[in-house]
């Protein structure tokens, strides 16, 4: 596999993921549990290495706000992909359902940890379901 193809791969991998949050997102427009959402990537690099942010942000019509939250981070020896439910209230933020890391040695890796983590995610959708969820 060349590198050109790798990276394509990668890049369609972080689009899809994303491309699954805006679907989600849509449907949850529907809900009269939530007022508003936005889904976005970010790439960053921060001091501990670059990391790109794929999330999906919904807030609530209780105040409160839920995050749909993946990222996959680059240590300088291999990518690790995670992904989260936090919910964001007066008193901060807090992460209500957590994936296990995966960690990736080469980008088929990555491609397979983002398609099963995105589904992860939209499957926790199903806290809308049922009502706002419970404080630990």
């Amino acid at each position: 596999m060349t590198s050109s193809h790798q990276e394509v791969m990668l890049l369609r991998a972080i689009a899809m993921a994303h491309e699954r949050l805006n679907a989600l997102a849509e449907k949850m427009r529907t809900s009269r549990t939530v007022t508003t959402t936005r889904s976005e990537v970010d790439v960053r690099d921060y001091d501990s290495g670059l990391c790109v942010e794929i999330y999906l942000d919904a807030e609530m019509s209780n105040g409160e706000a839920l995050t749909w939250w993946m990222d996959l981070t680059w240590n300088a020896h291999s990518w690790v992909a995670t992904a989260s439910l936090r919910r964001t209230d007066d008193s901060g933020q807090t992460a209500i359902r957590k994936s296990t890391p995966r960690p990736c040695r080469n980008v088929s890796e990555v491609v397979e940890a983002l398609h099963a983590l995105s589904g992860e995610l939209v499957s926790w959708s199903d806290i809308l379901a049922a009502g706002p969820p419970d404080r630990e």
